[in-house]
């Protein structure tokens, strides 16, 4: 019998250059998107290059969440933290 692992999907989120050139902090800058989109919180980041990673709520429609996120002005892009595995 194997039990399979259930991991948390992530999503990694890279702030628009206009995000990381305002006075406003990337990590405020990153909160306030979260908490306008919602169904995520931030793992780690943003990075000195803007990248951040969040763990995307269960129950969440992730495609529409990343599309959420694609669409905004102070986003430059939103996809799946995948990890690769041979089968």
């Amino acid at each position: 019998m194997s039990i399979a692992r259930l991991r948390p999907v992530r999503a990694v989120i890279k702030l628009a250059d206009s995000a990381l050139s305002s006075a406003t902090s990337p990590d405020r800058q990153l909160q306030a998107i979260l908490a306008e989109v919602g169904g995520a919180v931030a793992v780690r980041g943003p990075n000195r290059h803007g990248r951040a990673v969040v763990s995307v709520a269960a129950g969440t429609d992730v495609d529409a969440f990343l599309a959420k996120l694609n669409g905004r002005d102070d986003v430059a892009y939103a996809e799946l933290d995948v990890v690769d595995s041979a089968a």
